[in-house]
């Protein structure tokens, strides 16, 4: 019996560090990406956050709207970062999320994850509420 091979022939992986290198070298405000992985991501650092900002940009290169789908958003720490991207470079395009869990459903999110002086440690609060509070929409202009 031959092994099935886990990667497609003619394709291969690029490491993480060396794709951040090749993508666009603009990043999110330093302040916004540290509140964004603290809170949404438990203070685990959040570094895919990075690779999906800097491909937002890379996609908009093209000139045409750019169109993100995010499936399985949680606390919409991915959801966010790709549309902070679109506001910050001015980016025509839109970010489209689903999850088993409704937006407005309250639950724990990871809450061993938190540090007990993190925002969302030891409550159960709705991804609505978790976006509303710590990143309400922002207008352009």
């Amino acid at each position: 019996m031959t092994a099935t091979p886990l990667i497609p022939p003619g394709a291969s992986v690029t490491p993480f560090r060396r794709k951040l290198a090749e993508l666009p070298p603009r990043s999110p405000s330093n302040d916004w990406y540290t509140r964004a992985a603290t809170t949404l991501r438990g203070g685990d650092g959040g570094e895919h956050g990075l690779l999906l900002y800097k491909l937002i940009l890379r996609a908009a290169e093209s000139g045409h709207p750019v169109i993100a789908l995010d499936i399985g958003t949680a606390r919409g720490f991915s959801a966010l970062t790709m549309a902070r991207a679109m506001l910050d470079a001015d980016i025509a395009g839109h970010v489209y999320s689903a999850d088993i869990i409704a937006h407005h459903q309250p639950r724990h999110w990871h809450s061993e994850k938190q540090a007990p002086n993190e925002p969302l440690a030891g409550i159960q609060i709705p991804r609505s509420e978790i976006w509303s509070r710590w990143f309400p929409p922002v207008i352009p202009g």
